[in-house]
Formats: structure tokens, sequence, C-alpha cells
């Protein structure tokens, strides 16, 4: 082999040593960075999510048409700012729907029911709660009750047709069912509300309040009947849907609106409550019931429900600091712990001069409560009060 043939195999060699060398080391570096994987976009939430919870199969159910109405108008007017408002509606017309409506005005529905189980059982309230939260997760909920309400009472008034008694009124096949205020609690209990407004009558009792304490932070309610209409939520619902919400200036916009009216249309009775504080008004009036007397015999209570309406139904709803207050006496200790105790629940109280132009409301603490003279008033039984916690954790011990 000649030298001029050693050097071209020499080359070659040198040449392919090199190719490799490039090669091995583009492939195979060592400090190369791994490729950083896409991170999951984190689940939107909204500022608050509302809920409203209509029952309105029943003689409401025209009302409803009203208040939906209201909402579209409450959004046309962008006073849902970037929350969302989703609404539940059991009428007389269709089954059950969870729907919130479109820019436009049309309904988008986000859950189907079944017409089987009651709107006013606590399978369904649980579950259109959960569904409403799943749906549109937000930092912060609220929920309004839509409806009929009787506060405290937790058996039927007229024994044939209403069973058990509190809030709802759902027809079906001419009987009203409704949910008691203890099964209220056990629907709500977790669900993460911090408010409830209660679009219904006589839902602002002291025995309400301390049902639902621990389920809510506050609650907005009447102490008396409110004319079917309700609230008006082209007004309301723009200090209701910010992630903070302005709970007074709910309140006050629906005192506003009814006190501007005029005769029997200008009645109402609204109360903003804290929750927080119900547990020791409740230590006070347990200290109140069981060292004081009865009531003076000139003591007459403020009735929040009309002369009919108590002779008719047996409804039954004073004045709460009224009748504290004529237990208490001349003891002024006891009339300033009853007062501080009180005010520290009810952060907002208004009233109409009179309940539908009839009934003076000449004192209006904010709290209704249901009056017990003895242990042995048939009431006690007739209207389920023995299974609220207000009496075994405080007016019973008034009799022990």
């Amino acid at each position: 082999m000649n030298r001029k043939t050693l050097l071209i195999r020499y080359g070659l060699v040198v040449l392919l040593t090199a190719i490799l060398v490039v090669l091995a080391t583009a492939c195979g570096h060592e400090d190369e960075p791994e490729p950083t994987p896409s991170t999951p976009p984190q689940e939107q939430t909204t500022p608050r999510t509302v809920l409203v919870y209509m029952v309105a199969q029943n003689n409401l159910s025209s009302y409803s048409t009203r208040d939906l109405s209201e909402i579209k108008q409450a959004i046309a007017s962008g006073h849902l700012g970037n929350s969302r408002l989703l609404i539940y509606l059991d009428d007389n017309n269709s089954t059950p729907t969870l729907f919130e409506f479109e820019a436009d005005g049309e309904r988008n529905i986000l859950a189907d029911y079944d017409d089987e189980t009651l709107s006013v059982s606590v399978s369904r309230m649980s579950q259109v709660i959960d569904d409403a939260k799943r749906i549109a997760p937000a930092r912060h909920y609220g929920l309004i009750m839509w409806g009929h309400g009787t506060g405290y009472l937790q058996n039927g008034i007229e024994e044939d047709t209403l069973s058990p008694l509190s809030y709802g009124g759902e027809e079906v096949s001419k009987v009203s069912y409704w949910m008691n205020t203890t099964s209220m609690a056990r629907a709500l209990k977790g669900k993460g509300l911090d408010w409830i407004y209660f679009d219904c009558c006589f839902m602002a009792g002291v025995e309400v309040a301390y049902e639902l304490r621990d389920v809510t932070d506050y609650i907005i309610a009447s102490a008396t009947e409110l004319p079917a209409v309700g609230m008006p939520y082209h007004l309301t619902l723009r200090h209701l849907m910010p992630e903070q919400s302005d709970l007074q200036g709910a309140a006050a916009e629906t005192f506003g609106y009814f006190n501007g009216l005029s005769g029997s249309s200008r009645t109402c009775t609204i109360s903003l409550i804290d929750t927080s504080a119900i547990e020791q008004l409740a230590q006070t009036v347990r200290t109140v019931l069981t060292n004081t007397a009865g009531l003076p015999d000139d003591y007459t209570p403020q009735a929040f429900q009309t002369t009919d309406d108590h002779n008719r139904y047996g409804w039954s709803y004073y004045d709460f600091q009224h009748y504290l207050l004529a237990l208490a006496g001349t003891n002024t200790g006891y009339q300033d712990m009853v007062k501080s105790s009180i005010e520290r629940a009810v952060v907002y109280a208004a009233a109409t001069p009179k309940l539908w132009n009839d009934v003076p409301l000449l004192n209006h603490c904010g709290l209704s409560t249901f009056i017990v003279e003895r242990a042995d008033d048939p009431d006690i039984d007739r209207k389920g009060y023995r299974e609220l916690s207000w009496w075994n954790d405080v007016v019973s011990h008034r009799f022990k």
C-alpha cells in the first residue's frame, strides 16, 4: 500500500470519528434541562354565588314570575357584577329546575329534578345547594329562601291539610307540605353559607335564629307577615351580590320600598341578625326566665299578627324585647342585660308604623317570640314547640 493510500484512509477514519463524537454529544448531553410540564389551570371561582330557592308550587306561583322579571332587570343593570345568581324553581307550571339567566334574559338550565321528591324535604334542599356550589364554585355563598314562612311553628295549623309547618307551602294533590325549622337546620348544616335572606313571612323569630345559629353567619328576615310581592330584587341584588355583601343595605332597601307605599300596602318589618351573638343572648334570657316572676297583670304583648290571623290559625308572634322587659320589671340590671344582648344580636331593625294599616307596631326589636306562660300550655305540643332547641336550651328552664 503506497503512502498516498494510507493518508486517504487515515483522513477518512479521523473524519468518521469526529462525526460520531458530534452526534453522541448532541444526543446525550447530560446538562440539557428536562422540559417543564405545564401547570394545570386552577379551578375558577367567582366572588360570590347566590342561590334563590323558590318554593312556588302554591298560591305564590304568579308572584314568582314578577320576581324573576325583577331579577332579569337587575342583571340587565349589571347588579350581579362578577358573581353568579342561580335559581331553583318549583312552581305550578313545570318540574323543578336549577337555572341562571343569560345576558339576553334566556334561561340556561343547569339541572333538572324529578317531581317525586318534595322541595321542602331535607334531601332535595341539600342536593340543590350542593349542585349550585359544584356548578358555580365561589369564595362566598348566600341563600335566598323564597316562599311562605311561619317561623317557629313545627306542626300543621290545620291538622287535616297542613303538616308539618314552618317554611314552604308546597302543594301536591291539594295537600300543603312544609319544612320544619329543625329540618331546615339539618339541610343547611355545613353548606358554608355566610348569610340567608328569608323572602317570606315570620322568620325573624328568636327560635328560628337560635335553630340556625350554626348554619349561617347572618339572617335577614321579617318578624311579621310580608306582602306577597316580597323582596324588590331589582333594588336589593346590588347589595347582596358583591363578595362582601352589604346586608344592612339590602335590608334597608327592602324596608324603604314598602315604607314608601301608602295605606295597607305600607307594611313591613325587617331585621339583620348576627347569629354569632345568639348564644350570649340565650344565656341572658335563661337568666331572666329562671329568676323572675310571672308577667304583670296589665301586660299587653306587642302582637306581630292581625287578630283575624290569630283567631283563624292560632298564630302567636310577639315582640321579644317587650316581653322580656315586662318580665324584668323594675330590675334595671336585667333590663340592661336584655337590651345589650339584643342590640348585639340585631344589627339592624326597622318597622312601619302599622302592620297592614291595622296593628300598631309600637315595639319592634327585630326579633319575635312565642310566649310560654305555663309548662302545660297545650299550644306547646300543638305547635311542636318542644322540638325546638330554644325550648330545650332556654325556655324549659323557667319551669324546672
